[in-house]
């Protein structure tokens, strides 16, 4: 029976679990690929084979050349606006192959 110093709200209790199994950086790195794919427009998703975070970098794999070479100009935007999205300075660089 919980007592009424043992109760939370359930954001705490997800924030206390994640941090009891040491997940924070999985954790991190999903909601980076997911605010990739909610940041980036239907195009660029429809074109992307992989979106996968390591190390503070975003790997993208597209299959456009073409999209490819646009996306080389627009990473620093990208990265901004996913940063922003995530809410902590997440990414540091955005690789794209």
């Amino acid at each position: 029976m919980a007592t009424k110093d043992n109760t939370y709200h359930i954001k705490e209790a997800i924030t206390l679990l994640i941090k009891a199994y040491a997940i924070e950086k999985k954790v991190t790195q999903a909601q980076v690929v997911d605010a990739y794919y909610s940041v980036a427009g239907t195009l660029i998703v429809n074109h992307t084979i992989s979106a996968k975070m390591q190390n503070e970098t975003l790997h993208l794999s597209i299959d456009s050349a073409a999209l490819r070479n646009e996306l080389l100009y627009l990473r620093e935007e990208l990265k901004a606006k996913i940063n922003q999205k995530v809410g902590k300075p997440a990414v540091k660089t955005i690789k794209i192959r």
